[in-house]
């Protein structure tokens, strides 16, 4: 699985236009900082909602679901450019997985445009930040106890690839602190191939659980 410095220079005779008796000021340089970190400001925002904001931003940000197809059994998705997708399963069975959900967030990994979703769900002692602190950074969990006692419950990271775009609608609407039932069949590996037949890369979870999502309910 899967950011120069700026030099100012004044010409050498710039100093013999200086009029000694007239104070130094620093209004220029203060304008081009605060220009610099509105600009700053404004890249640290957008990286934050591009890779951690459960949002598609009015469309701009979502997957192209027509760009894409599926097979009648989602073992394999095809895209016009000729490049293809195989996804191995490791059971036909369904698998629900309820609780609270500690993290929601985006998947934007052009390599793989049919995953769009981390989905931390919890139960128990791990639903309870006042028990547990958690994380998912670059698609991996970490949780600590704050107690002295291992925690009761349990913990799951979602890697999740929506059946439908109507599925994918719904994840969108998660938030932190839903109590959500996602069920779907588990994917084992997603192995991709360029337009050539050639391996292009893969995706397996370690200690997660990716997973074709053919249902989300969430309580009100």
């Amino acid at each position: 699985m899967q950011g120069t410095p700026i030099q100012v220079s004044a010409p050498p005779d710039a100093r013999d236009s200086i009029d000694p008796k007239r104070k130094p000021t620093s209004g220029c340089g203060l304008h081009f900082i605060l220009i610099s970190g509105g600009f700053a400001l404004l890249a640290i925002t957008f990286l934050v909602v591009y890779f951690r904001i459960n949002t598609d931003a009015f469309g701009l940000l979502a997957p192209n679901f027509a760009a894409f197809s599926p097979n009648k059994n989602y073992t394999r998705f095809d895209s016009p450019d000729g490049r293809y997708w195989e996804l191995i399963y490791e059971t036909t069975r369904t698998r629900t997985f309820t609780g609270q959900v500690r993290y929601a967030g985006p998947i934007r990994i052009s390599t793989y445009p049919f995953l769009t979703h981390d989905l931390l769900i919890t139960s128990g002692d791990f639903s309870d930040p006042d028990l547990v602190a958690v994380s998912v950074i670059d698609h991996k969990f970490f949780w600590a106890s704050r107690s002295d006692h291992y925690p009761q419950g349990s913990i799951h990271l979602l890697h999740i690839v929506p059946q439908t775009e109507a599925i994918y609608r719904q994840l969108l609407k998660i938030r932190e602190g839903d109590t959500v039932s996602i069920s779907g069949v588990e994917i084992q590996r997603i192995q991709a191939y360029s337009n050539t037949g050639e391996p292009s890369g893969w995706w397996q979870d370690a200690g997660c659980n990716t997973i074709t999502v053919t249902a989300v309910n969430t309580e009100e």
